[in-house]
């Protein structure tokens, strides 16, 4: 009798085939069930290495006994009786089959049973799973719901997408012809994305800590909605907030004033306290244990690939850099901070309790949507591990346009830059405008001959405003101390002359009287207008206010200014007389910012992508005309400060585009993304 035939007489070749589909069948129970028991990662491994080292001793006990009716007994005592062989090999065929039917069966409900559990389910298992791979998908979004963009229309965008804890939920901002609105998608369902009634003007999304609610915020107020109801609640009024954080199970974080203030709203009772405000700080998230904040400082340039992370002590007010450029960090729950960067996501460790950075920092998601003007970077993450981003790169690269009233635009610099304020002279001719940097600088454009060179002695500065004679009023463009320095490049070359220079003051030029000695100045550290005679005044005369003014320009006749101001709760176009005790006028009243009071007669103002006039008189008597929405720019590119500048006739628009549309039909979601850690 040949080997073979041996290993065959004595089973053993069924004694394998059985083993291995038990030891199968083990390994993908213990695959399934562990996880949901909550047995460590190991525990698979560990089965599945048992069953490889017992299948060689499965297969010498097989040689050596024999089970037969009477009980185990050796392979020589077992084979006297040809019979009690073939009862026992009926009996492994009897097994094997049965086991084969088992591991059809098993086979055919992991597959079709196992796999319609809700994806919720399978991301929480798959993201507490260190050892699975990445996982990505992309969540294509309905025509008739696409990611808003420029939905505020008083202020800057924020981030526009959130996801729940649990990974189940995605939420964002979705804008039509009506407006900005809430919408909610399912992630473990085949379901369409739904827009939540009630909340038309939402401009930015959040979840609650358990994911029951969905906190959302407009240009006026903060608001929640249940996860799966449409019972919209105001939680607490608020002026051009921009971000919000719902750390803890009644306590909201926001930020509003324009990224100037950071508030705690209570949920409950709605009760709001100050936290931090008029710091030179852009806050981008609180940590847990809420000691500290993070936090995003300019320098020397409106670009925040050049900023500067910081840690802020949320009891002392004071703040420290954490050693890492970017904007926009936030924490993850793995001990990682994420941040923005040139278009990119970066990751450093972090020890949340000591609020430092344990390590280096490394790239881990290119081309995410994102503005480095404005520190806000398109992505969230969850509790359970799960990144969702909008893919793009950094909206605030753009190019210089011109549009007349008949819609038609054209380009004015062929290369796409991070740009800040521009400004036309009087005689239509010549535009300023900031250009980030490093340190910034300020680029002037001649408009007839099409041709451009940077300002002399210009490098730090930015904010250029024209005097009635030419010359160019600059201030140093930094954040890192409440400082102002401002001086005058005259128009014919000669040496530049310092205006000002104050340790006390963190400021910038928002216009020139008529007659060219005055500069009326936006002060940041106070939200104030005020005056300063560059005659040799060495103080600001604030002017006083009942709210947050901002961005005054003078009336062609210098006896009237025009500004923002969100006396009402959100930012309108007011008028004051500078006359002694004269009076205040109320100019929008559908929200407007960034005046410009044109020689033309008319007053315009922006809101979101759109720039509206009204006809002003201010004789015998002040009066108005109707609002006429006179500009529409796509892709418009805003800007911190006023961001764009109109022709004296009135007839062309100056202002910013991106140089690239932004996406809007689709969100990536990444699941155990931290195994790219």
């Amino acid at each position: 009798m040949t080997f073979f035939e041996e290993l065959k007489k004595r089973h053993v070749f069924k004694v394998g085939a059985t083993y291995a589909i038990v030891a199968w069948l083990l390994v993908q129970a213990a695959d399934v069930f562990f996880p949901a028991l909550h047995v460590p990662d190991w525990a698979t491994t560990l089965v599945a290495g048992l069953v490889l080292l017992g299948f060689p001793v499965a297969l010498l006990l097989a040689w050596a006994y024999e089970v037969t009716p009477g009980g185990i007994v050796t392979n020589a005592e077992a084979h006297v009786s040809g019979s009690v062989t073939q009862v026992s090999s009926q009996r492994f065929n009897y097994i094997i089959m049965g086991l084969v039917i088992l591991a059809v069966a098993f086979l055919l409900v992991d597959r079709y049973v196992l796999d319609l559990r809700p994806a919720g389910k399978a991301v929480t298992r798959f993201a507490d799973n260190g050892t699975l791979p990445v996982i990505a998908a992309t969540v294509m979004l309905p025509a008739e719901a696409p990611l808003g963009v420029a939905t505020a229309d008083i202020g800057f965008d924020s981030p526009s997408i959130a996801i729940s804890p649990d990974s189940r939920w995605l939420a964002y901002i979705s804008t039509d012809p009506d407006g900005s609105h809430l919408v909610r998608h399912r992630l473990d369902g085949f379901s369409q994305p739904e827009k939540i009634p009630g909340t038309e003007g939402a401009i930015h999304p959040f979840f609650s800590p358990n994911g029951k609610f969905i906190g959302f915020l407009t240009n006026e107020r903060l608001k929640r909605v249940p996860v799966e109801g449409v019972d919209v609640k105001t939680i607490a009024a608020s002026s051009s907030p921009v971000r919000a954080q719902w750390l803890e199970e009644n306590t909201i974080y926001f930020v509003d004033d324009q990224g100037n203030s950071l508030r705690r709203a209570d949920v409950r009772s709605g009760n709001v306290e100050v936290v931090g405000k008029n710091m030179p700080l852009f806050f981008s998230s609180v940590l847990p244990g809420t000691e500290f904040a993070l936090a995003t400082q300019r320098n020397f340039s409106i670009s925040g690939d050049y900023a500067e992370i910081q840690r802020v002590d949320l009891k002392t007010g004071n703040f420290e850099p954490l050693g890492i450029s970017g904007f926009d960090a936030r924490w993850i729950p793995n001990g990682h901070l994420v941040f923005g960067r040139n278009g990119h996501l970066f990751t450093v460790p972090f020890n949340v309790k000591s609020a430092e950075v344990e390590g280096e920092a490394q790239l881990v998601l290119k081309n995410v949507a994102m503005d480095s003007t404005f520190h806000q970077v398109q992505m969230a993450h969850s509790a359970a591990g799960t990144l969702v981003y909008v893919p793009g790169t950094d909206r605030a690269v753009g190019q210089v346009i011109v549009v007349d009233v008949d819609g038609q635009e054209s380009s004015l610099l062929p290369a796409p830059q991070r740009f800040g304020v521009l400004d036309v002279n009087a005689n239509d001719n010549e535009l300023a405008l900031q250009v980030a940097d490093v340190k910034d600088y300020v680029w002037v454009y001649d408009l007839v001959q099409g041709k451009g060179k940077k300002l002399s002695g210009s490098v730090g500065f930015g904010w250029p405003k024209y005097a009635p004679d030419g010359s160019l009023a600059i201030t140093e463009n930094t954040e890192a101390t409440i400082d102002t320095r401002i001086k005058l490049v005259p128009a014919n070359g000669s040496t530049p002359r310092l205006l000002m220079d104050s340790t006390e003051v963190e400021a910038n030029v928002s216009d020139w009287s008529p007659d060219g000695t005055m500069l009326a100045i936006s002060n940041w550290n106070t939200s104030r207008v005020s005056l300063f005679d560059i005659s040799g005044q060495t103080e600001l005369q604030e002017l006083a206010a009942e709210s947050l003014e901002w961005g005054a320009v003078f009336s062609p006749d210098g006896q009237w200014l025009a500004y923002s101001s969100d006396e009402t709760g959100r930012f309108e176009i007011w008028v004051r007389s500078l006359a002694e005790n004269g009076q205040r006028r109320q100019v929008t009243v559908n929200g407007g910012i960034e005046s410009v009071w044109c020689p033309c007669g008319k007053i315009f103002f922006r809101r979101g992508d759109e720039f509206w006039s009204i006809a002003v008189q201010t004789e015998p008597e002040l009066g108005f005309g109707t609002e006429e929405l006179t500009f529409t720019v796509a892709d418009f590119l805003d800007t911190p400060g006023r961001s764009y500048d109109v022709s004296s006739d009135g007839q062309k628009l100056y202002t910013l585009k991106r140089s690239e549309p932004a996406i809007i039909d689709r969100v990536h979601v990444i699941s155990n993304w931290q195994e790219s850690l």
